[in-house]
């Protein structure tokens, strides 16, 4: 089904989870730790700092989620949902839609051949499937860096949007040779990986950014129209210093009265027909 824009609403904000894994030979590339290993070394500490995602994390941000009376997006990496369907399957429960985020964070889709790719998509559509009892229509690269065919193999395999996008600030139509695919802007504004991770801000620079854009931009500019994601990491921001920050977003953006919250694939919807 399409849907209408709500009258009076002029920013769509979506809260969003990423609910990542890496391979067992693997870990991210990035965190607390501020010396990177040599090449050729595992990060254990790296490793061990990921599993918080499933251990603590997505449930701690699952209750938040419920405390706020709001649904959201959780985008998991198939490997997780592998490890665990459970927790998905809870996710899925509470009325948040499963999205793809590929099969796990270390296997980029640009550096797989076209074989490799259409294995890994099919694979993470059943894996999502299984654990959430619905077609995923969602779907967002590591690092949002798909491959030269991606959003056609999306279209290929009935997904109807990619987060792979940040050229514009309202939902966009790519016509591929297999059909239309809505492109979906992805803020990464308001993210904790760019934010805490990757900069070192304090935690609470999160909200800080979140208020000052709002109050000093789309409170101003009621013409405009934008979509705005609020995204945290389950084994960054799942932590109590960053579900505290969340939760701020959380109430602050539930008193803006020009703010349509709503889930990605009801974004979508306004552009491109979608069932979930």
């Amino acid at each position: 089904m399409k849907r209408e824009w709500p009258q009076g609403k002029n920013i769509a904000v979506t809260f969003s989870v990423m609910f990542e894994g890496w391979e067992d030979t693997s870990a991210p590339g990035i965190g607390p730790m501020g010396n990177p290993l040599k090449p050729g070394y595992l990060d254990t500490a790296n490793q061990g700092w990921a599993e918080y995602a499933a251990n603590d994390g997505l449930p701690r941000l699952l209750r938040i989620f419920k405390e706020e009376g709001l649904v959201g997006s959780i985008f998991a990496s198939g490997i997780m949902a592998e490890r665990h369907p459970q927790l998905l399957a809870q996710a899925a429960s509470l009325g948040h839609e499963i999205g793809i985020h590929s099969y796990a964070q270390n296997i980029l889709p640009v550096y797989l051949d076209e074989a490799t790719e259409r294995e890994q998509m099919k694979r993470c559509i059943d894996l999502i499937t299984e654990v959430s009892g619905k077609h995923p229509v969602g779907y967002g690269s590591p690092r949002c860096t798909g491959s030269l065919i991606t959003n056609q193999l999306l279209v290929e395999n009935g997904i109807k949007y990619t987060w792979d996008w940040m050229g514009s600030d309202m939902p966009m139509i790519q016509k591929t040779h297999k059909g239309d695919l809505c492109l979906m802007p992805f803020t990464m504004n308001v993210n904790d990986m760019p934010i805490y991770v990757r900069y070192g801000n304090q935690a609470d620079f999160y909200y800080k950014a979140l208020v000052s854009e709002f109050e000093g931009w789309y409170a101003n500019h009621p013409e405009e129209k934008a979509v705005f994601w609020i995204t945290v990491h389950s084994h960054v921001f799942g932590r109590p210093f960053g579900a505290v920050q969340y939760q701020k977003a959380m109430q602050y953006i539930k008193s803006l009265p020009y703010v349509w919250i709503a889930q990605p694939y009801e974004i979508a919807s306004t552009v491109i027909d979608v069932e979930y």
